[in-house]
């Protein structure tokens, strides 16, 4: 196998793993899918595709909520946006949301594995192992999506940080900016406390004596 394709097998497992709800036989359960993030997701794509309005209020949620204030900032998260301008049904959307995301996953971890000093071939497999852990299967199956989406997030963050740290750059740094600006729109707010105390620690481990950190 040449060695870039190693990274596919990530994005294999993670539709190998969703492939049923990908196809349409099966949909994503969970109180927190059936109970909001189908109907908001119905909601806002009729009324954006269908109406091409911005509605003011939520009426199919908890007796009826302002729009902007349901489900923000989650609003703005690029995905959603890409749902609710599209036609695609909510049980698609979120299946193919999930199988993204545990792709971003693994292929991310596999990548910051291998910047630690892995070999390619472990990397691939601890990238693999962690978007098929525990953590992902429970989330997934409870239908907790925000921390799917923060936890695919995670491996791309901590690996812009170590390259900026690496070698300092001012575009290194935006990468890691804009990753950070990502996840607070997953609206999964305990890994953004989590990342807020690990983050300072990993830039005082990695962060040698006398380097700038940004170089313009």
């Amino acid at each position: 196998m040449r060695p870039v394709s190693l990274y596919a097998v990530p994005i294999l497992l993670a539709v190998a793993v969703m492939f049923p709800c990908l196809a349409g036989w099966r949909v994503l359960g969970g109180a927190d899918l059936a109970g909001l993030w189908y109907p908001l997701m119905e909601f806002a794509r009729n009324s954006f595709v269908r109406d091409v309005v911005v509605p003011f209020w939520l009426p199919s949620i908890f007796g009826g909520i302002p729009f902007e204030e349901s489900m923000v900032p989650s609003l703005y998260y690029p995905t959603d946006l890409l749902g609710w301008l599209t036609a695609i049904k909510p049980p698609a959307f979120y299946a193919w949301d999930v199988a993204l995301h545990l792709a971003l996953a693994g292929v991310g971890t596999a990548l910051l594995a291998q910047a630690a000093g892995a070999g390619r071939p472990a990397a691939v497999f601890g990238g693999s192992a962690y978007m098929l852990s525990g953590y992902f299967v429970g989330v997934v199956k409870s239908g907790t999506l925000v921390f799917v989406r923060a936890a695919g997030l995670y491996p791309w963050i901590l690996l812009a940080l170590w390259r900026a740290l690496e070698k300092p750059t001012a575009g290194r740094w935006l990468a890691v900016s804009a990753l950070l600006a990502l996840l607070p729109l997953t609206n999964s707010f305990q890994p953004l406390v989590y990342l807020g105390m690990f983050l300072p620690l990993m830039v005082l481990l990695m962060a040698q004596p006398g380097r700038r950190l940004v170089s313009l």
